[in-house]
């Protein structure tokens, strides 16, 4: 009986358990959490702070939707910004050509006409604020960026 008595409680308290977004992070169209920093690193040094301060990173961008969501959301957070980093990446030698820094599948792509190019093997991938679409940078350019970091699980109790 107290087996049973012990199930059912402890189905209730996963049941009342929720997820949110961290502090000053969004929730996007795909159940992630975003957060926008308009004051600008390099590609590297965002992607640092977003695995160090959010255990997260550089935002990845597998569909339209997303790629509208944090499009229209970053106009609105960095409305002076012209593009901001996203976790697409080409390292120095990296023949295989782009990958996302949280090593997710490259599985969409908005390249803007005329791009990646490759005259910088070591760059980073860019969002235009106003299209949305793509375009390769050098990974030493400080920009406004985008993490991506999961939802944290809260329980009542």
């Amino acid at each position: 009986m107290s087996i049973i008595i012990a199930s059912i409680i402890l189905s209730f308290l996963i049941g009342v358990s929720s997820s949110a977004c961290p502090y000053n992070t969004l929730e996007g169209p795909d159940g992630r959490c975003y957060g926008f920093f308009p004051y600008g690193f390099h590609h590297n040094k965002s992607e640092y702070v977003c695995k160090e301060y959010f255990d997260g990173h550089l935002a990845s961008i597998h569909d339209e939707k997303l790629n509208e969501f944090v499009r229209s959301t970053a106009q609105d957070v960095f409305p002076d910004a012209e593009r901001f980093w996203i976790g697409g990446k080409r390292e120095n030698g990296d023949d295989k050509g782009w990958s996302w820094t949280d090593r997710s599948s490259f599985d969409y792509m908005n390249w803007k006409n005329g791009r990646p190019t490759n005259e910088e093997s070591d760059s980073g991938a860019v969002m235009d604020t106003s299209t949305g679409k793509w375009s390769n940078l050098r990974k030493e350019v400080d920009l406004p960026y985008v993490c991506q970091v999961n939802a944290r699980i809260y329980h009542p109790f």
